[in-house]
């Protein structure tokens, strides 16, 4: 299966190697660690803000076809993993905020007042942004736990199988330390603070 060969110490080079590359094998590894990783994150996301599951998928499809041109064109981007989130955040934060336009002015009648902006969804973004920029500088190991907990809904003993722990206990403690270094990260920077209180 594809993604074994990425379950441990898949970087981001490798990523961008992969996609760089001109051998279609290498390219379907980077696009089905992309799919395992930030598929299921994403669909969250989109589910969060009205969207539906098959709303997820186009958004996402046309998200990796963006960082594919992207990378292939030589742009600096300093983390990749993240940065193709976010890409795809804000494609669907795009649509749906044309989508709420449309309904408005479907529903406004003339001298009536139009709904507010979805100032809220934009905020969030930010901070998800930040927050999956901030799971990139914790590393491989502390992102998949983080990431397979909270978002992915798994528990310690599905963690502990996939990641190759000896027990569920190494799985907690792998989680609480990564959650402490984050939180140190958090509070060690202001501009990460100010984000993320919004």
């Amino acid at each position: 299966m594809i993604f074994k060969s990425f379950k441990k110490g898949y970087t981001d080079p490798q990523l961008l190697s992969d996609i760089r590359s001109a051998d279609a094998e290498a390219n379907n590894r980077a696009f089905a660690f992309l799919y395992r990783r930030y598929f299921e994150p994403f669909g969250h996301f989109v589910r969060n803000h009205g969207g539906g599951g098959e709303e997820a998928k186009d958004v996402f499809q046309e998200g990796i076809i963006i960082f594919y041109k992207k990378v292939k064109a030589g742009e600096e981007i300093g983390y990749p993993a993240t940065f193709f989130f976010s890409v795809c955040k804000h494609l669907w934060l795009d649509r749906a905020r044309q989508k709420a336009n449309r309904d408005r002015i479907a529903r406004t009648l003339p001298g009536e007042p139009a709904a507010p902006d979805d100032l809220e969804a934009s905020l969030e973004s930010e901070r998800n942004a930040v927050l999956l920029g901030l799971l990139d500088k914790l590393g491989e190991g502390c992102c998949e736990v983080l990431l397979g907990f909270y978002y992915e809904k798994k528990n310690m003993l599905e963690l502990a199988g996939e990641m190759g722990y000896a027990s569920e206990a190494v799985a907690k403690n792998k989680k609480s330390n990564c959650l402490k270094k984050l939180r140190e990260m958090v509070l060690g920077n202001r501009n990460y603070l100010d984000v993320l209180k919004q």
